[in-house]
């Protein structure tokens, strides 16, 4: 493969975990827009983690993509990232022979109604000439690509404070570039005959997950010296008074944050919230270690991975029938004190 160690090195090569006893490969590192964190809110609405939502007279549930439209919505991401990949090598007769068959891969697997106008145009758009916005956002869509290939049962998906490797992941639902020079789409038509989802409420397990882990990495990037920078005892509760000490207290220690505690505190706690989390002295883990012994840049990377995977798990629940369109907003209910929303209007490593 021409380019399977430039995507392993431009689109992976970054933050790694700072820990002798917990050896991962290197976190994602690409380049970030400077903007500032969105501020903590307080949403009009209740909510618990997504998927774990009990509520009486619920609306409809939202339609969920088919097996067919998820198959065809991993693929378009796979080519993005791969095309993203390419920008960077204009005038080079290799790559440019392999951006060259990218349309004809779309034609062959009948994939052009699944793009996005800005997919269609950073995939025909002439090497060196792309958006760098789009090609940016576009480096990250292996996260959301390996949500996809892991929801139908073709991926086995690293851990939260882990990348999704693209090759592997693409080589999954039928591609890679040696393929792409071939043209050979047999592998592809396959993955297009045979697909299958996991049930829904798998589905929504994890959708509440990495709801649950994001909570905990976008509170502690706001405001990393207070652990976790919502402090409940400074919100009123819906009436306009102070929350019983008991829960406004619920998970601190005056000086850091005890995550289980604060989870176990929350009124709709379900044992399942702690399936997958890696936790250090009650807190979140990144690399093996609490998340506030780990570097800003890997805390910052593991966040764009959970924004990425957040917008592909709730476009698999149905959020919105446009996989852009998908608003990646972080809500957790609060105790006592009323929701605590952490509103996230664009990943650290997307740029609007």
């Amino acid at each position: 493969m021409l380019l399977a160690g430039v995507l392993i090195s431009v689109a992976m090569a970054g933050c790694e975990p700072e820990s002798e006893q917990v050896q991962r490969p290197p976190a994602p590192s690409r380049p970030e827009p400077v903007a500032s964190d969105p501020p903590v809110s307080e949403p009009t609405q209740d909510a618990s983690p997504r998927g774990d939502e009990e509520v009486e007279d619920a609306e409809p549930a939202p339609a969920r993509p088919s097996a067919e439209r998820v198959v065809r919505r991993a693929m378009a991401l796979c080519l993005v990232m791969y095309r993203s990949s390419l920008e960077d090598f204009p005038g080079e007769t290799e790559y440019e022979k392999l951006h060259d068959r990218l349309p004809q891969w779309i034609d062959k697997l009948g994939l052009a109604s699944e793009l996005e106008k800005e997919e269609h145009d950073l995939l025909l758009a002439p090497l060196g000439k792309a958006d760098e916005r789009v090609v940016r956002n576009a480096s990250w869509r292996n996260e959301g690509l390996g949500i996809l290939a892991w929801a139908l049962r073709r991926f086995e998906l690293p851990e939260y404070d882990d990348y999704v490797d693209p090759v592997e992941a693409g080589e999954r639902i039928g591609f890679n570039e040696d393929l792409l020079a071939a043209m050979d789409t047999t592998a592809a038509e396959d993955v297009l005959r045979q697909v299958e989802l996991r049930p829904a409420a798998e589905i929504d397990r994890y959708a509440a997950h990495i709801t649950i882990v994001n909570w905990r990495l976008r509170t502690f990037r706001l405001v990393p010296e207070k652990t976790p920078s919502v402090q409940l005892g400074t919100l009123p509760d819906k009436e306009g008074s102070e929350p019983p000490k008991e829960s406004r207290d619920a998970g601190f220690d005056g000086t850091r944050m005890d995550f289980v505690g604060y989870l176990r505190a929350h009124p709709s706690f379900k044992e399942s919230w702690l399936n997958g989390l890696t936790l250090v002295d009650g807190d979140l883990a990144i690399g093996g270690r609490s998340i506030d012994a780990a570097s800003r840049e890997y805390v910052d990377t593991c966040a764009s991975i959970a924004v990425e995977r957040q917008i592909a798990a709730y476009w698999l629940q149905g959020d919105h029938s446009i996989y852009s369109g998908v608003d990646p907003t972080t809500i957790l209910l609060g105790l006592g004190e009323g929701p605590i929303a952490t509103e996230v209007s664009e990943a650290p490593g997307q740029q609007q």
